[in-house]
């Protein structure tokens, strides 16, 4: 399951179904992969994937370090977690600025109204 970079890419995709039993690391990967590639439930949006797509799920079954430096499972999840909590971070700093500047103009009250309508909508 560890291969090159440049031998995964090497490889021709032949369509047949092929059933593998991931351990939960690779599952977790495999599903964050999905998640990246707005495939939120997998098996329907498979079916209605791009062939390029679903040749990048593939090769992420065959690979699953292939955009990081990983030695095993267990080390490319961590990576996995740390850059959604740096992301997290960035989405947070992005958001007080947001605020800071709607503040500013003295419009935050009514921005404060729509982000609270829009969590309730959403919870």
């Amino acid at each position: 399951r560890q291969n090159s970079s440049q031998l995964v890419e090497a490889i021709a995709v032949q369509e047949h179904e092929e059933f593998v039993q991931f351990t939960a690391q690779e599952r977790l990967i495999y599903r964050q992969a999905c998640h990246d590639h707005e495939m939120f439930v997998e098996q329907l949006a498979y079916e209605g994937a791009s062939f390029d797509t679903r040749e990048a799920l593939l090769k992420r079954c065959a690979h699953f370090c292939l955009e990081m430096d990983a030695g095993d499972a267990g080390e490319a999840v961590r990576f996995l977690g740390r850059r959604k909590r740096a992301h997290i971070e960035q989405l947070q700093q992005q958001l007080e600025l947001e605020a800071c500047r709607a503040a500013h103009l003295s419009v935050w009250e009514s921005c404060k109204h729509g982000l609270l309508a829009h969590k309730a909508q959403h919870a």
